[in-house]
């Protein structure tokens, strides 16, 4: 049986400088993210990073401003996405991937 958990996240990036963002400036980016646990970790990281980019309207070429997409909008989306599924395979695979080691806490309560 195939297990599916939806998560609708807000990415709290300030794209006030950016007229590549999906959203007007100071509005929050929202993505809706489709979590498969019987799919293989490698699998779901690389879907979730897609469907962030897509979100951030991070595509193709990586120039200055996708850089800044990215490590403002992109991985705070994807590091929440990965904590919510609350999936530690998902949480290391992420880790060892970034570098950077995520906690709960470093994101608001519902």
């Amino acid at each position: 049986m195939k297990q599916e958990l939806k998560l609708i996240l807000i990415g709290s990036a300030m794209l006030a400088i950016t007229p590549l963002a999906n959203a007007a400036p100071g509005k929050p980016v929202t993505a809706a993210f489709n979590y498969d646990r019987t799919a293989p970790v490698k699998t779901t990281y690389r879907k979730a990073q897609k469907t962030a980019r897509k979100a951030c309207k991070i595509n193709g070429r990586i120039t200055a401003m996708q850089r800044m997409l990215e490590r403002d909008c992109v991985q705070p989306m994807l590091e929440e996405f990965v904590l919510r599924t609350q999936s530690q395979d998902l949480i290391t695979y992420h880790e060892a991937r970034t570098g950077n080691t995520i906690t709960a806490n470093q994101f608001v309560a519902d």
